[in-house]
């Protein structure tokens, strides 16, 4: 009986000296020092500063930064929701894609194509006393990029501009109205988009723009 006793506080004292050399370690899987083979959490787990930027949504292309949404030109706001009214706009550039090849049935120039130019101003009537392009000389319908004397400014995109389209006479000097259109460029500032298509009947002109705040 003596040794039978003495045999089971051994095994006894066995098993609670292996429970109580269990690893320890942090057994959180979410710190940074997690110990996958640790069976006894020590106290010592770490764990990584929190996102300043989790749950923040940030609209219209802008990120966040530090907890704060950074916008992009044009927004403003604590998450971008803001657009912004322009100041004023300039155009780089326009390219003709659609213009009136015939006068009436008859040619622009007796013998050739007409020579083409643009003309923009303020207000809703076409002239060339604000800006005048330089001229493409006997066209023959395809798509004309102006490029020279850009890029222009607008400096109130709530006003009305008008383009017209032109013919160069470069026999005479004169010039021969062809066709054009008014625009308010505030009307189409939605997303504040690189390029404004403007199109009528009788023409059609792409402008590639860009937004000041």
């Amino acid at each position: 009986m003596k040794i039978k006793f003495l045999l089971t506080t051994i095994l006894v004292s066995v098993s609670l000296t292996i429970t109580n050399c269990k690893k320890e370690g942090c057994t959180d899987p979410t710190a940074t020092n997690y110990n996958s083979s640790a069976k006894k959490n020590d106290g010592s787990c770490i764990y990584p500063d929190p996102d300043p930027c989790d749950g923040i949504s940030c609209l219209n292309g802008g990120y966040c930064a530090n907890g704060t949404c950074n916008c992009p030109d044009g927004y403003s706001g604590s998450d971008c929701g803001v657009a912004l009214t322009p100041t004023s706009m300039s155009i780089t550039s326009a390219t003709l894609t659609a213009y009136p090849m015939t006068n009436g049935g008859a040619g622009w120039d007796p013998s050739s194509g007409p020579d083409v130019y643009i003309t923009i101003n303020s207000g809703t009537s076409a002239n060339n006393n604000e800006f005048q392009s330089s001229y493409f000389a006997d066209v023959t319908g395809q798509s004309l990029t102006f490029t020279n004397g850009f890029p222009i400014s607008v400096p109130s995109p709530a006003s009305n501009y008008t383009i017209g389209i032109w013919d160069y006479e470069t026999s005479t000097g004169l010039e021969e109205f062809m066709t054009g259109l008014y625009f308010t460029p505030i009307d189409h500032d939605s997303g504040f988009p690189p390029t404004i298509t403007l199109s009528t009947a009788s023409m059609s002109i792409t402008l590639n723009v860009e937004w000041q705040f």
